[in-house]
């Protein structure tokens, strides 16, 4: 019979706030993706190196805070454990994915915004994008939430022997600014394991666009931390680009003490097909380079903090 690896999860702090701000991100309340944010802000802030590179505004939804709204909803609590003991005693992968998509539909469509969350929500979603739609926004957290129970999460959760009550998700609302550009960077080659390149790869649009499944390559560079010397890996041919809304929206990112969950924007992204035509990172190599180096520059400044 297969074995199950037991894996343990620490428990949360409660926090009698319903929104935190990056000041208060500490890994007993929140997950690693807003403890991360908030270090990086104070890294930047710190370089001079890094002068003029932002970090996306922010605030948090801490660990605890869809237990307590669902503690708030007693219909809806009723109804999410009565799903919940379907998805227990499914006897076929038809039955699980029938209850788990019920367990989702419940938290993303009914849950009630507890009355003590609603001005301080309103408050941070306000504060990052003025024209936010606060019932996209509670649509968004929502869908966070009920990402707990996909049934990839569900059976990690299983293969591991973490019960469901141990995994608590954190929501990270942040800023999803309309970027012309989006890149991931590691501070050493991981191809060749040379610790004077910076590895990179750059595409038009948002990140979406660089880590999802499209088809196509991104900008692919190298730059020598010690001469600053650029060279080109793979030319950009991604056809369809991610966008943000113009001026930019909120996305709720699952920040939870265990795996990965979903990430909701408030407000669509739009899909376009890129116009390399047109695109600087093709045709002129001045503009290219300068960014390259301006992204190399940042990157050497965060490692040296």
């Amino acid at each position: 019979s297969a074995s199950t690896t037991k894996v343990s999860i620490k428990p949360y702090t409660p926090s009698e706030s319903w929104v935190i701000t990056p000041d208060a991100y500490v890994e007993s309340i929140v997950g690693g993706k807003s403890k991360s944010l908030a270090e990086m802000a104070k890294e930047l802030a710190a370089s001079d190196a890094a002068a003029g590179v932002d970090v996306p505004g922010s605030f948090a939804l801490p660990f605890g805070s869809f237990e307590r709204a669902l503690a708030e909803d007693t219909e809806s609590r009723a109804q999410l454990d009565a799903a919940v003991r379907a998805i227990e005693s499914s006897t076929t992968a038809s039955e699980r994915r029938d209850a788990l998509a019920h367990a989702r539909e419940i938290i993303a469509t009914q849950l009630v915004c507890p009355s003590g969350l609603e001005a301080p929500l309103t408050r941070a979603a306000k504060t990052l994008n003025a024209d936010a739609d606060m019932e996209r926004v509670w649509d968004a957290v929502c869908g966070v939430w009920a990402s707990k129970w996909t049934e990839r999460a569900w059976l990690s959760r299983k293969a591991c022997g973490i019960p469901d009550a141990d995994l608590n998700v954190a929501v990270l609302l942040m800023e999803l600014v309309d970027a012309e550009y989006a890149f991931v960077l590691h501070t050493a080659n991981p191809v060749t394991g040379d610790a004077d390149q910076v590895f990179g790869e750059l595409c038009v649009g948002l990140g979406e666009t660089l880590v999802g499944n499209d088809p196509g390559c991104a900008l692919g560079f190298t730059v020598s931390k010690s001469t600053g010397e650029i060279t080109i890996r793979s030319v950009p041919s991604k056809l369809q680009g991610h966008f943000a809304p113009a001026g930019g929206t909120i996305i709720a990112r699952s920040d939870s003490n265990g795996e990965d969950l979903e990430d909701l924007p408030a407000q669509a992204t739009e899909e376009r097909v890129i116009d390399y035509a047109s695109s600087v990172l093709v045709w002129d190599a001045a503009k290219r380079d300068g960014l390259i180096t301006r992204i190399a520059e940042a990157a050497k400044a965060i490692e040296s903090y």
